[in-house]
C-alpha cells in the first residue's frame, strides 16, 4: 500500500518535472523562442486549437499581429506572418515547404487523399492538373446555362411575398438563401442531381454539417491529436446523424453518376473529370478519385460562393450611395434581365464597379480566412528575409494580411474605389496581398466558378429588385460601416444580413 503510494508520488513528481522542463525549453531555449507571441501558444498547440474550436482563430491572429508585429509565434513550432512577401515566399510553386501533417487527418480516405488533403507534391500536382481541366474557362462556359437556371430560381424565390401597402417583402436572411443557391449549383454540376434547397426544406440541414466538418478540419490543422484521439466525436456528436446522412447521399450520388458515365447529355464537372487525362503522365482519375474529389467540391464550390455572395450584399446594403450607384450601373448596362449572363457581366468594362465591390467584400470577409499551414522542409528557408528552420509550421492568414494598412489604406473600411484606382503600383501592391482563395499551386481550384456565380447573381438581383436592410433587423445606424461578424473553420460561416426587397420601380 505504502509502496504503491510512493510509486504514484514519484510518477506525479516526474510528470511535473517533465512538464516544467518542457515549458522552460519551449519558452527559453527552443529555436523559435526569439519570436514574440502569446506565451500559451509557445507552450502548446492546443492554444490555437482552442480558438479554432471557438471559430474566432482568424480574429485572434489579427489581434496577435497588432500586439506583437509582423511575425508571431502562436504554437511551439508555428509562426504566423503578415506580409505579401511572406505570401509569395511560403505559397510559391517552388517554396521549400509541404502541407502540414494536419491535412492528412482530415482526409475522408485513409489511403487515398483528395486534392486538398494530398501532402505529397507529386500526388497533388497530378490531381491538380486533372481538376484544372474541369474548371477551365471553357468548362465553366459549357456549364453556364445550368448555372443561369439555378440563379434564376434563386432570384425568383427572393420575392415570394410583399406587403400590399409598402411593396416590400418580408425579411429574408440572405446568407441562408445564398447557401441554398451555392449547394444547389455545385451538387447539380457535380452529380447531375441537386439538393433542391431553393425549393424544398428537406435537405436544408446540409450546410450546417459542412460547417461542422470545416471547424473539425481547422482544429486538426493545428492539433492533429484532436482527430487521432477521436476527440472530434465530441464536437460532431450533435450532428452525427446528419453527417452519416450526408455521407450516404454523396456516396449514392457519386455511384449513380459513375454508372451514367459519358452517357449523360449534360456537360458537368463530373463529366469533365471523367474524361480529363493528365497530359504529362497520360493517367486519369480512378473511380475512387472521382468519388473523393466530388466530395471535396461540395465544400470548395459551395462555402466560397455563399460567403462571397452574402458578404457582397452585406457591405453594399450598408452603404446607400454604393448600392444606388451599383444598381444604376447594372440597369444601364443591361437593357433586359435576359441579357445578363456570366460571360456578359465578366466581359463588360462597365461592370468593373461590381467586380470592385466583390473584391472588397472578399477582402474584408475572405472565404478562407485562416492561416493555411505549411511545414518547412529540410534545409530551412527564408520567409520575408527571416531564416526559418526545418520542421517549422508557417503561413499567412488572409483575414490578417487583408487588414494590413501597409497594403490597404483605412483597411477596416469597405471602400470598393480602392480597386478602381488607376495607380498601377498601388494596384500591384494590393494584389500581392489579396488572397481570398489562397494562392499558388494550392489555390482553390473552383475559384473561377465561384467568381462567375457571384458576379452573375449580384447583377441579376440588383437588376430586378430594390434592396434595403430589414426595418426591424438593423445591426447599426444606416450608412455606417458594420463589422460583418462571422465564425470560421477552414472556410467562413456567415449569418445575415436580413434584408427586404421589392420589384424595381425604375
Amino acid at each position: 500500500m505504502i509502496m504503491g503510494f510512493y510509486l504514484i508520488l514519484i510518477g506525479v513528481i516526474a510528470l511535473v518535472c517533465y512538464a516544467l522542463s518542457l515549458a522552460t525549453y519551449r519558452l527559453c531555449f527552443h529555436p523559435l523562442a526569439r519570436f514574440p507571441g502569446p506565451w500559451m501558444g509557445a507552450l502548446t498547440d492546443w492554444y490555437a486549437a482552442f480558438y479554432a474550436w471557438r471559430g474566432n482563430l482568424h480574429m485572434m491572429d489579427l489581434e496577435w499581429h497588432e500586439k506583437y508585429g509582423e511575425i508571431v509565434r502562436f504554437g511551439p513550432n508555428s509562426l504566423s506572418f503578415n506580409s505579401s512577401k511572406a505570401v509569395s515566399d511560403i505559397y510559391a510553386v517552388r517554396a521549400n515547404v509541404q502541407k502540414s501533417e494536419g491535412y492528412a487527418s482530415m482526409s475522408p480516405s485513409r489511403y487515398t487523399p483528395n486534392t486538398l488533403t494530398a501532402i505529397s507534391r507529386n500526388i497533388h500536382t497530378f490531381k491538380r492538373r486533372i481538376l484544372a481541366q474541369a474548371f477551365s474557362d471553357q468548362s465553366i462556359k459549357d456549364m453556364e446555362d445550368r448555372i443561369q437556371e439555378k440563379i434564376s430560381s434563386f432570384v425568383d424565390n427572393l420575392l415570394t411575398d410583399t406587403n400590399s401597402e409598402s411593396g416590400w417583402s418580408s425579411p429574408k436572411n440572405i446568407s441562408q438563401m445564398c447557401d441554398w443557391l451555392a449547394f444547389d449549383i455545385i451538387t447539380d454540376l457535380s452529380y447531375g442531381n441537386d439538393l433542391d434547397m431553393l425549393n424544398s426544406t428537406e435537405m436544408r440541414w446540409f450546410p450546417s454539417v459542412i460547417r461542422k466538418i470545416s471547424q473539425r478540419s481547422l482544429i486538426g490543422f493545428f492539433q492533429p491529436y484532436f482527430i487521432k484521439f477521436k476527440l472530434d466525436c465530441l464536437l460532431l456528436r450533435q450532428k452525427y446523424k446528419e453527417i452519416l446522412a450526408a455521407a450516404r447521399w454523396t456516396r449514392s450520388q457519386s455511384a449513380a453518376r459513375m454508372e451514367i458515365g459519358n452517357n449523360s447529355e449534360q456537360k458537368d464537372i463530373f463529366n469533365a473529370m471523367l474524361n480529363a487525362r493528365d497530359k504529362k503522365t497520360g493517367l486519369q482519375f480512378t473511380r475512387k478519385d472521382l468519388g473523393l474529389e466530388s466530395m471535396l467540391l461540395l465544400v470548395a464550390g459551395s462555402d466560397t460562393t455563399a460567403t462571397a455572395l452574402s458578404a457582397t450584399i452585406n457591405y453594399i446594403i450598408h452603404d446607400s450611395n454604393i448600392l444606388a450607384h451599383l444598381t444604376r450601373v447594372i440597369r444601364m448596362t443591361f437593357p433586359a434581365e435576359s441579357s445578363i449572363t456570366a460571360s456578359s457581366v465578366l466581359a463588360s468594362p462597365d461592370c468593373s464597379v461590381l467586380r470592385a465591390c466583390i473584391n472588397e467584400a472578399m477582402r474584408l470577409t475572405p472565404p478562407a480566412p485562416n492561416l493555411l499551414p505549411r511545414t518547412v522542409l529540410s534545409g530551412g528557408m527564408e520567409v520575408d528575409g527571416i531564416y526559418v528552420p526545418a520542421g517549422t509550421t508557417v503561413g499567412v492568414a488572409a483575414y490578417t494580411v487583408h487588414r494590413n494598412e501597409t497594403y490597404f489604406h483605412d483597411a477596416d473600411r469597405f471602400e470598393p474605389g480602392r480597386w478602381l484606382d488607376g495607380n498601377e503600383m498601388s494596384q500591384q501592391k494590393m494584389q500581392m496581398a489579396f488572397v481570398p482563395f489562397s494562392v499558388g499551386p494550392r489555390k482553390c481550384v473552383a475559384w473561377r466558378l465561384a467568381w462567375a456565380e457571384v458576379n452573375l447573381a449580384i447583377a441579376r438581383v440588383l437588376w430586378r429588385y430594390d434592396l434595403r436592410l430589414a426595418r426591424n433587423k438593423r445591426c447599426c445606424k444606416e450608412d455606417t460601416g458594420c463589422e460583418y461578424d462571422f465564425k470560421a473553420g477552414v472556410t467562413t460561416a456567415v449569418d445575415g444580413p436580413v434584408i427586404e426587397l421589392r420589384p424595381r420601380i425604375a
